[in-house]
């Protein structure tokens, strides 16, 4: 899970660098964000309770 949010993260930072201003959709935008943060999210809570960290 962490790694798939990452690859989102790269993504849309890729999106952001390479579009130009006037070809930028807020909804992709936006719903890339969201998804690059729930996997990332669940993966990093995943990985600390894989390791024993209890949160």
């Amino acid at each position: 899970m962490v790694a798939v949010g990452l690859m989102l993260t790269a993504s849309f930072f890729i999106y952001e660098a390479t579009s130009s201003r006037r070809s930028r959709s807020l909804a992709k935008e936006v719903i890339t964000a969201a998804v690059a943060s729930v996997f990332l999210g669940f993966g990093s809570l995943f990985v600390l309770l894989a390791s024993g960290v209890y949160v």
